[in-house]
C-alpha cells in the first residue's frame, strides 16, 4: 500500500480518536461538577497537583474500558502493578499505564502527520514504525527509571524497617502491630510496602509470602534473604522476634562489612587512577620539554610501535584493575 495513503488512514483514525476524547472530557467535566455537591466529596480537601493527577489518571481509566476487553493487553498490563504505590489504588489501575502508551504513538502519529503537511520531512513508511517504537518502549524506560529511583530509597531504608520491626516484636508487639509501627514512624518510600505487607497479612497472605511479593516488585537481594529466613523460621517454628531479631543481626553485621570494605577499596580506587593517568602525565611533561623525542613514533615503523605500546598497557592497566577489584558479593 502506498504510505501516503496509509497517512490519510491514520489522520482519519486520530481525528476520530479525538472526537471521541473530547467527548469523554466533557463527560469527566460533568463528573467532577457534580461531584462537588454530593456528601462524600473528597475533592476539595485534596491538593491542586493532586486533583489534577487523579482526573487525568480517571480520564485515562475511562480510555482503557474497551482495552481491558482483551486478554493480551491485560497480561501485558500485568508487569505495571509495581508502579502503583497504596495510596493511589483508588484512581491508578495495571492497564491505565498501557492506555498512557497507546495515547503517545497516537500523539507521535499526529506529529508525524503535521510535519508531512508542512513538508519538514517527506512521506516515509519508516517514520510510522519509529513513532510507534518510541511511543511503546519510551514510557517503559522513563518508568523503570523512576522506579529504579525509588528501589534504591527503598534499599536505603530497609535495614532501619528491619530493626524498627525487631524492636517492637521485642516489645511484645504482634508482627501486625510492628508493621504498622514500622509505616507510621519511617518517611519514604519504603513506607508503602510496609503498609502492602500488611494488607497481605489481612488477607492471609503469610509473612514469608509477603515479602515475597516485596521482592517481586523490587528484586533486592535484601529483601530474598529476609523471605528466605522467614520460611526456615516457619519451617523451624520459630517466633517472629527470633527471626527478625536474626535478620537484625545479619544486616547490620553486613552494613559494618560492606562500610569497612569501601574505605579498603577507596585507596585502591586512587591508586589505580594514579596509574592510568602516569603514561599522559609522561607523555605531556616530556612533549612541553622536548616533543622531538616522540617524532619518531608517528613516522613508519614508529606507529606500530606506539601502538604497541598502548595495547601492552592498556592490557597492563585491565591486570591491575583485576588485581585490586574486589566484588563483594
Amino acid at each position: 500500500m502506498n504510505p501516503f495513503v496509509i497517512q490519510i488512514i491514520l489522520f482519519i483514525c486520530i481525528l476520530l480518536f479525538i472526537i471521541y476524547l473530547l467527548k469523554l472530557i466533557n463527560s469527566l467535566k460533568r463528573d467532577i461538577h457534580i461531584s462537588k455537591f454530593s456528601l462524600d466529596s473528597t475533592l476539595q480537601k485534596k491538593s491542586l497537583v493532586t486533583s489534577i493527577d487523579i482526573k487525568l489518571w480517571n480520564l485515562i481509566d475511562k480510555l482503557n474500558n474497551g482495552l481491558s476487553n482483551y486478554n493480551l493487553i491485560n497480561k501485558l498490563s500485568s508487569k505495571y502493578s509495581k508502579y502503583i504505590l497504596k495510596s493511589e489504588y483508588d484512581y491508578k489501575k495495571e492497564i491505565n499505564y498501557f492506555s498512557i502508551k497507546l495515547l503517545i504513538i497516537i500523539g507521535l502519529l499526529i506529529l508525524n502527520i503535521i510535519a508531512i503537511c508542512f513538508n519538514l520531512f517527506p512521506v516515509n513508511l519508516i517514520t510510522i514504525i519509529l513513532s510507534i517504537l518510541i511511543g511503546y518502549f519510551g514510557p517503559d524506560l522513563f518508568w523503570q527509571y523512576l522506579f529504579q529511583k525509588r528501589v534504591n530509597k527503598i534499599s536505603k531504608d530497609l535495614h532501619l524497617s528491619i530493626r524498627t520491626i525487631s524492636s517492637s516484636l521485642n516489645n511484645n508487639s504482634s508482627i501486625k502491630e510492628a508493621l504498622k509501627y514500622a509505616s507510621s514512624i519511617i518517611k519514604g518510600d519504603i513506607n508503602d510496602e510496609l503498609e502492602k505487607i500488611y494488607d497481605d497479612l489481612e488477607y492471609g497472605i503469610s509473612l514469608a509470602n509477603a515479602y515475597k511479593r516485596f521482592y517481586k516488585r523490587c528484586k533486592l537481594k535484601d529483601i530474598k534473604y529476609i523471605y528466605k529466613a522467614l520460611e526456615y523460621g516457619e519451617v523451624l517454628n520459630l517466633s517472629y522476634d527470633v527471626i527478625f531479631n536474626n535478620i537484625y543481626n545479619y544486616f547490620k553485621n553486613k552494613y559494618e562489612l560492606e562500610e569497612k570494605f569501601t574505605k579498603e577499596t577507596d585507596v585502591y580506587n586512587y591508586l589505580f587512577l594514579i596509574v592510568l593517568l602516569i603514561p599522559l602525565l609522561l607523555y605531556i611533561f616530556i612533549a612541553f620539554f622536548k616533543p622531538m623525542y616522540f617524532n619518531k613514533l608517528y613516522t613508519g615503523y614508529g606507529i606500530f610501535v606506539l601502538l604497541g605500546i598502548i595495547l601492552a598497557y592498556t592490557i597492563f592497566i585491565y591486570i591491575v584493575k583485576i588485581l585490586l577489584e574486589a566484588k563483594n558479593e
